[in-house]
């Protein structure tokens, strides 16, 4: 995570972060995510692992965009609010 923190306090483009749910859940316990974006699909599978199970705290999140595809995916994009 130390080579993500470098990369993000330097001046340049986004940071687009895009791995399986063990890469999101450090990089939320580490505080670094500026933006979520969140897919749905209109799918239930019934396994898998949950991204915010296990963290810690708690994290308030702000709806910034939504966006609903024609085969029903939806996409949400959130902030996390000032703590």
């Amino acid at each position: 995570m130390e080579g993500i923190s470098c990369l993000k306090a330097r001046d340049g483009k986004d940071i687009f972060a895009h791995g399986g749910t063990g890469f999101a859940r450090a990089l939320i316990a580490a505080k670094l995510i500026d933006e979520y974006r969140l897919v749905s699909h209109p799918v239930a599978i019934g396994h898998g692992l949950a991204t915010f199970s296990g963290i810690a705290r708690d994290h308030n999140l702000e709806l910034l965009d939504s966006k609903t595809f024609p085969k029903g995916a939806v996409v949400n994009i959130y902030r996390p609010m000032k703590e």
